[in-house]
């Protein structure tokens, strides 16, 4: 599965990562001193997403049949100025209506940072898509604890320039470098705030986000008490069952003895994995059966050829996020 990272002319990618490496070996890696930071402003410097100056252009289409100029004035083009070349061409981006609202990569980026109204440090920042999306995503100062559990939490801030995605700002405890681990947190069922392409754009939303998130200025109050409530809801067998059955569900046709024999193997590796040692301190709760879930759908499942590109596919991404809904579902967490 491709990273979609923005991959420039020259072969060098539009982000930058604080410290640690990717698993693709693309962008900067940023090394800090000792009196040092990644901020907000040196990772977009860094990450060559500074100074897009995106805009809208009319589109004139020639029509092929008999050479007409078609002014398409129902529709804009949406373009920015060439990352590692700002005298070059402008790049196209995406068409949108002419009520679209452009809103620049420093000013959704600012707009995240202000919402803990502290200058945070970058664990990374990116484009996607040809420039089609951006991201940043922020070290939130605290850390998240449940039990023995300890999460590093981010807020994540992404934003599209070709209309197929509003300025959202979450909660992750996912370490955001590509197309995949964007999909990743985006679908990790923690709460989210979206502001659309219309209207006003981002001025005067920083409250309603903040509500949205449940985002105190001390942290993350509201990802606490979710993460809190996943861990400490019990999930029994019968709901077990339920919520595999939910995602897989059981031949109907009691003389198909082979499907029926695939399915309750199935369950029974997901059952093996739910009490294995690596849940152990999670085992019989909600937050135990999602990542039993997902951990027999990315290392089980298929081939040892195929695992690999399986965990980090967007096939993986819509189970993990059917395995969320379905057992939020079952155990009334919606």
């Amino acid at each position: 599965m491709s990273h979609v990272l923005d991959i420039n002319a020259d072969g060098t990618a539009n982000l930058v990562l604080n410290r640690l490496p990717g698993w693709h070996g693309l962008g900067t890696v940023w090394q800090p001193g000792d009196a040092e930071r990644l901020d907000l402003t040196l990772a977009m410097q860094q990450g060559r997403l500074a100074g897009w100056d995106v805009r809208l252009a009319d589109i004139h289409a020639i029509d092929p049949t008999n050479g007409d100029v078609i002014d398409a004035e129902a529709f804009r083009l949406t373009v920015r100025n060439n990352p590692t070349d700002p005298a070059a061409p402008a790049q196209p981006l995406g068409v949108v209506s002419p009520s679209y609202t452009i809103v620049q990569n420093e000013d959704a980026f600012a707009f995240g940072e202000a919402l803990l109204d502290a200058g945070l440090e970058v664990e990374a920042a990116g484009a996607l898509r040809g420039g089609r999306q951006t991201f940043v995503l922020f070290r939130v100062p605290d850390v998240i604890r449940f039990d023995t559990e300890t999460v590093v939490p981010y807020l994540h801030v992404t934003t599209s320039h070709d209309g197929s995605m509003a300025v959202t700002t979450k909660g992750t405890g996912v370490r955001v470098l590509c197309g995949n681990t964007q999909r990743m947190s985006l679908t990790d069922g923690m709460p989210t705030y979206k502001a659309r392409h219309v209207g006003e754009g981002l001025q005067g939303k920083v409250q309603d986000a903040r509500e949205a998130l449940g985002i105190a200025m001390d942290g993350f109050d509201q990802f606490q008490r979710d993460l809190d409530r996943w861990l400490h809801t019990p999930a029994t067998t019968d709901q077990f069952d339920q919520i595999i059955a939910a995602n897989f569900p059981k031949p109907k046709d009691a003389d198909n003895t082979a499907a029926l024999t695939r399915w309750e193997t199935r369950r029974d590796d997901i059952m093996a994995i739910a009490s294995s040692p690596t849940t152990a301190n999670i085992n019989g709760t909600a937050w135990g059966v999602v990542q039993a879930l997902t951990e027999w759908d990315e290392w089980v499942r298929g081939t040892d050829t195929n695992r690999a590109a399986r965990a980090v596919s967007t096939e993986a991404d819509q189970f993990r996020a059917k395995a969320i809904r379905t057992t939020a579902k079952v155990l009334s967490l919606v």
